[in-house]
């Protein structure tokens, strides 16, 4: 089987064997051919904010493939794997266009052609501050290349004032198979945070005044997320946001969203950041993990997990399951790094090994 494993898209090598007490990670990315500078000259203050990459078969050759957001002034960059774990930039053999001051990505099948579409959000304009810069919809053609489509597609904007999309997220609310998009918007007033309907053909409708019962103009955010919490197939928002407005938002069944963050018990992170689901206490059903920033001087307290109690109700344990200190917040991703059969949690330099698989109990390994 040639897949490699989820660990290697990290650019990370495991040196240890399963269910050892702490594993080991060797740093491969010069010798994998990555090179990638990301934040570029004349970007806004919270442009330093920037940075992400996504991870798909991009020409269904059987190995993973990376897009990398660069941010700014650099143009991103796709990378293919050749198979031996090397990655060769096609960045201009696949159209990858010119620097898009792009902030986040999210990858999908948007057409249901069976090819791995590239959505990209921008955040900022251009560097004069004067030109409008709009998100990227780059739909992949037969495995061979990207055309971008995010204007025709209805996708280009998510803001009448200004480039505002931090980070996207694809999903099928409605159930009606295809991919949806969510697109989280950091700036406040200029109204970024949107919900888009797909077709069926990767044409897109803002629905999101129609769909989301709730004022959303007030979030800034950083990270949407669709994840079924309650077991009804119809995946639930998660709108991870900064200075205390992220949301939880219920999905009805009906293609509307009811806001329910207090009534769940959650929306405790003071910035929040960066999100990631699983069921991290084995019991059947997901919980949620948020990044946010620990500076106690500051009075900010760092990362929140919600433990899912079923009926759309959550206790908030990351200060006594040892994983609320992570300092700057930012990315965060639940793997089993041991394969001891319950999750980790990587978030911005730390490891937190989950020790049991009854509960949960994290140790940090910030040298992991």
């Amino acid at each position: 089987m040639k897949t490699p494993s989820l660990t290697s898209l990290m650019l990370l090598a495991c040196a240890a064997a399963a269910h050892a007490a702490s594993p080991a990670f060797t740093d491969i990315t010069a010798a994998s051919g990555i090179n990638v500078l990301q934040i570029g000259a004349g970007y806004p203050q919270e442009g330093q904010m920037m940075g992400g990459m996504a991870a798909a078969d991009f020409n269904r050759d059987g190995w993973i493939d990376l897009y990398v957001v660069c941010g700014g002034d650099q143009r991103d960059v796709l990378y293919l794997n050749d198979g031996t774990g090397h990655f060769i930039d096609a960045s201009d053999a696949w159209g990858i266009g010119t620097p898009a001051y792009s902030s986040g990505v999210a990858v999908g099948d948007v057409d249901a052609d069976g090819w791995i579409d590239v959505y990209v959000s921008t955040h900022g304009t251009q560097a004069d501050g004067v030109v409008i810069d709009r998100h990227r919809l780059y739909r992949n053609v037969n495995g061979v290349g990207f055309v971008e489509q995010a204007m025709a597609s209805g996708v280009a904007r998510t803001s009448p004032l200004t480039a505002d999309g931090f980070s996207a997220a694809f999903g099928d609310y409605d159930l009606d198979g295809d991919l949806d998009l969510a697109v989280a918007g950091w700036r406040g007033q200029s109204r970024g945070n949107r919900l888009f309907r797909n077709d069926g053909t990767g044409h897109f409708t803002d629905v999101t005044e129609s769909a989301i019962l709730h004022n959303l103009t007030p979030v800034r955010g950083f990270t949407p997320r669709f994840s079924d919490m309650d077991g009804d197939r119809f995946p639930e928002l998660l709108w991870v946001a900064d200075f205390e407005t992220s949301r939880y938002l219920r999905n009805n069944r009906d293609g509307t969203f009811t806001e329910m963050t207090a009534a769940a018990n959650v929306g405790h992170d003071q910035n929040g950041m960066g999100t990631a689901v699983g069921d991290f206490d084995n019991d059947g059903d997901p919980d949620w993990y948020v990044s946010s920033i620990y500076l106690p001087a500051a009075f900010k307290e760092g990362n929140k997990l919600y433990i899912n109690q079923g009926n759309h109700l959550y206790d908030e344990v990351a200060m006594e399951r040892g994983v609320d200190q992570g300092g700057w917040g930012w990315g965060v991703e639940a793997i089993d790094v041991d394969h001891d059969g319950d999750l980790d949690l990587y978030s911005n330099g730390t490891l937190y090994q989950n020790r049991t698989t009854q509960g949960i109990d994290f140790d940090a390994l910030t040298a992991a």
